[in-house]
């Protein structure tokens, strides 16, 4: 592994290098919280990518007008639930030519190389060992003084994307592992709790095998979850029966309808912002069959966890969205997000059924810390909207943000879900007046009294 930072050795120089080396791997730049990747194979460029959704494949070809967004999104659908790559899936099913593929991409590759020149602070890593595949054998051919003399003429296109990134290192090795377990230990362990140095070893284990369990999908997979089997099966039923909506109580795949959506968007099309939305997009019966189908991205089902995720989203939606109307939030919005929520919550107790970890409070450190981190990182490779990903992440306080946190005291285990507005009520009053908060939440605590009193009877 090669790290340094481009502003003691300019791009140019670094990509002459590789490439008079003769050298195979991939170059990972990151500055201003976007990561890009050029692949290198015997010294040429073969292949680049992007985290930024407007530099993504599908996106790209979509904003040049070259393929539909529709053809894109199925395409990308089969791709990730099949494991196929994107541009044999592209070129296998008839949508776009070889060659007509290979000039797409190399335009890509010079605009993606362009923004990295004019992007300050960019440090880069290459790593020799990835395996690097050449894909349609494919030379870009980018030279760095013609990429210098294209940096004055290119524009960056607006797609509404998250431009200052929250910090999203997911801790799973190294010294980010180190200083997650000790907040972990912080504050799980009491002073009155006596845990020797062998116990501490066992916990750090434990620990790290659950991150470990984690970090396969939130490391190497672009933003999707793994779905419970008996969800997916329900899903691709009810879809088969052409019912409405589709997506109800069913927060992973909601969560991977989401992900193909912003995996590919058009420049100046809207997210979808709820559920009828999602359910209505044209690739939404692929993505439910793919899902139906693909083993590879199959959850063992934990029968009671998969039960108590899917009433906590329906049960969250319904009383986040009697908060909504109290505080000029749109309530199709707070079910959609409600449903989103509650997915990296469920993804760290599934871990923990598979992973022992006997101390109680860290346990219940784990479950408050480690949710935030994963649903971030899957958030931002996915390209969810920044609103979505400031749940996550809290940030700036929103009114979206206020209608879960009133809703989430009425919760089964409420304590297990995250908390999209933490802080209390100096930072509730900043998202509105303590008269709106007060309807709000009596509307919150109203709703749920409604719906025991039904669930009773």
């Amino acid at each position: 592994m090669i790290h340094g930072e481009l502003a003691s050795l300019h791009l140019g120089d670094l990509l002459q290098w590789l490439q008079l080396g003769g050298l195979s791997g991939r170059l990972t730049l990151l500055g201003e919280g976007k990561e890009r990747r050029l692949d290198f194979l015997e010294g040429k460029v073969v292949f680049v990518s992007s985290v930024v959704p407007s530099e993504r494949l599908g996106s790209w070809l979509a904003a040049q007008g070259i393929l539909s967004v529709d053809i894109l999104r199925r395409a990308l659908a089969i791709s990730l639930f099949r494991r196929n790559l994107y541009t044999e899936v592209l070129v296998e099913t008839g949508a776009i030519d070889p060659a007509s593929l290979v000039t797409a991409i190399k335009r890509l590759a010079t605009t993606i190389t362009t923004r990295i020149l004019l992007s300050p602070a960019q440090s880069f890593t290459f790593d020799p060992s990835f395996p690097v595949q050449d894909l349609l054998a494919l030379d870009l051919e980018l030279d760095p003084n013609r990429l210098l003399l294209e940096a004055a003429r290119q524009t960056d296109e607006d797609y509404g994307e998250v431009r200052e990134r929250p910090e999203a290192e997911f801790p799973f090795k190294g010294e980010a592992f180190e200083d997650f377990f000790w907040e972990l230990v912080q504050q799980g362990v009491s002073a009155d709790d006596h845990v020797d140095g062998s116990e501490l070893r066992r916990l750090r284990s434990g620990v790290g095998d659950v991150v470990g369990v984690l970090s396969q999908w939130a490391v190497t997979g672009p933003g999707l979850v793994p779905v419970p089997k008996l969800q997916a099966a329900r899903v691709a039923e009810t879809f088969q029966e052409a019912a409405e909506p589709p997506f109800l109580g069913n927060p992973h795949t909601v969560w991977n309808q989401m992900a193909i959506v912003c995996g590919v968007r058009a420049p100046g099309e809207a997210v979808p912002s709820s559920l009828a939305e999602l359910s209505s997009d044209a690739c939404a019966r692929t993505v439910c069959e793919e899902m139906a189908n693909s083993e590879a991205w199959r959850r063992p089902d934990v029968d009671r966890l998969d039960g108590l995720t899917s009433t906590t989203a329906r049960r969250w939606a319904r009383l986040a969205s009697s908060a909504a109307a109290h505080l000029a939030v749109v309530r199709e919005e707070t079910t959609l997000a409600a449903h989103l929520l509650v997915v990296p919550s469920d993804l760290v107790l599934w871990a923990l059924t598979m992973v022992r970890i006997r101390h109680a409070g860290i346990r219940r450190a784990l479950l408050e810390l480690l949710p935030h981190r994963l649903g971030t990182i899957l958030a931002i490779q996915a390209g969810f909207p920044a609103n979505i990903v400031s749940l996550f992440h809290p940030s700036d306080p929103s009114p979206l943000a206020a209608c879960l946190h009133l809703a989430r005291p009425a919760l089964p285990m409420p304590e297990v879900w995250p908390d999209p507005l933490p802080g209390g009520q100096e930072v509730l009053l900043q998202v509105a007046p303590a008269e709106a908060l007060a309807r709000a939440a009596r509307a919150a605590r109203e709703s749920a009294d409604a719906s025991n009193i039904g669930e009773m009877g």
